[in-house]
């Protein structure tokens, strides 16, 4: 059976139960997308059990206004059920469904003592679909237009959030974008309250790829504990998409080669 209820980055069947056997869904277990799209990593973490919740910026991804993805159904409207609860009715599942909430992830509607145990979810990276929220900033209207939402403010907005949300031993996996060429594993974003228990790569092209990480909450936050997101992991991460690998050796060697001429003059004066 196929999903009646598809988007532009609607998640891999195959990859969404990845990703909920490695958050260790299960009956009776509470599961979180904070950038739920149209719920397809839901909808296998409800296979395995556990009921189901979500959010999501994109109000017309929630009321059926965005446009069909299928092929030749560009220009069509979708359906009036063709909805999220749609899929979970059709595979049997819709009691695990708690609903979904149309909320700005940066500003969680949550209430603190919630807690979930497990928060799967693969961000926007800005490329089919755009990462955006509202500004809410003192002094802002309330009918600002959104603002873009930064790759490294997003991960570590994820972390954050799954500090205060997460129970202890639960798992946060989510999916994170890198630059083949330029990623290095001490860049991974870390907290003081998680453990990293797996780090897998999806390659996408060429130059890209993907990390599924998987990170256990191992205690609870003393104090004014952050996540720590290294901006070079997703510096310029758009551009490097497009960009081919030839060019950006021929940027590495250029900097590497200003930056032994800068060695060298440095240790030449020193001699003087």
């Amino acid at each position: 059976m196929k999903s009646i209820y598809l988007g532009n980055t609607t998640m891999d069947a195959t990859l969404s139960f990845v990703m909920a056997n490695m958050a260790q869904c299960q009956p009776n277990h509470i599961a979180l997308d904070p950038f739920c799209g149209t719920g397809g990593i839901l909808l296998a973490c409800a296979e395995y059990g556990s009921y189901v919740v979500g959010s999501e910026f994109d109000w017309r991804l929630l009321t059926a206004k965005a446009k069909p993805t299928k092929a030749n159904t560009k220009n069509l409207a979708r359906k009036p059920d063709e909805m999220m609860y749609k899929n979970f009715s059709d595979y049997g599942t819709l009691n695990r469904f708690l609903g979904v909430v149309g909320a700005d992830f940066a500003y969680p509607p949550w209430r603190p003592a919630f807690s979930f145990d497990a928060i799967i979810s693969d961000p926007p990276y800005g490329i089919r679909e755009s990462s955006q929220h509202k500004s809410r900033r003192q002094g802002d209207a309330t009918d600002t237009e959104p603002e873009k939402y930064d790759l490294t403010n997003i991960y570590v907005d994820l972390i954050n959030f799954a500090n205060i949300y997460l129970r202890i031993g639960g798992r946060l996996v989510f999916f994170m974008p890198t630059h083949i060429m330029t990623y290095d594993e001490s860049l991974l974003p870390t907290h003081p309250c998680f453990k990293l228990f797996s780090n897998d790569e999806q390659q996408l092209n060429h130059t890209t790829s993907r990390r599924l990480i998987t990170m256990i909450k191992v205690r609870e936050s003393t104090g004014d504990e952050k996540a720590t997101v290294n901006e070079k992991l997703f510096n310029n991460f758009r551009d490097l998409y497009f960009t081919p690998n030839t060019k950006i050796w021929e940027q590495l060697n250029s900097e590497n080669d200003t930056s032994n001429s800068s060695v060298v003059s440095k240790k030449r004066n020193h001699d003087e």
